[in-house]
């Protein structure tokens, strides 16, 4: 069995396109299929909406980000704001990483759920301090907290071979929240 990108990697480097691949897939119940799979390139016109357009969005998410970082380190609207803009380059520009290598499994998942805790904190801070959130400090940090329990609830499961589909709650409780 195929366990890593890299291995799948080396099986088909042997392969062109146009050759004709069987994937033995492992179903839920137990059972092996054989699938005939026919190797393809990449279309140009995907290559431009799956990657090249998200991965532009992504840059000016983070352009952004360490722009209003620079000017308003020292706000906790701007840090809010830093946050979320930085998470969502993230989560935005790897969805590809997340459809085809996985190697950025781990920060896109800390991403998503970044993304909902400083929108949160954010929306306690600007445009004008909710008058709890100034009266509680604290109260700012209760979207992180609960990111931060999602994030560590979620990690661990991503790459547990011994329930492969863990990792789908942590994550539909992330997009939830």
């Amino acid at each position: 069995p195929v366990t890593r990108v890299s291995e799948l990697d080396d099986l088909l480097a042997g392969y062109s396109i146009g050759d004709l691949v069987t994937v033995t897939l492992k179903t839920p119940l137990g059972d092996q299929q054989d699938i005939p799979v026919s190797l393809i390139e990449f279309p140009r016109a995907d290559q431009i909406a799956y990657f090249f357009i998200p991965y532009l969005i992504g840059l000016v998410y983070m352009g952004t980000s360490i722009w209003i970082f620079s000017l308003r380190r020292r706000d906790p609207a701007g840090r809010s704001f830093a946050v979320f803009t930085a998470s969502v380059a993230v989560a935005v520009a790897g969805q590809f990483d997340m459809s085809t290598t996985n190697h950025l499994t781990y920060l896109w998942t800390v991403s998503i759920g970044l993304m909902s805790g400083s929108l949160i904190s954010l929306a306690m801070l600007f445009p004008q301090e909710q008058p709890l959130a100034n009266r509680f400090p604290f109260l700012r940090w209760i979207g992180y907290a609960i990111s931060f329990g999602l994030i560590v609830y979620t990690l661990p499961a991503i790459y547990n071979l011994t329930r492969p589909l863990a990792y789908v709650w942590g994550w539909r409780l992330e997009y939830i929240f």
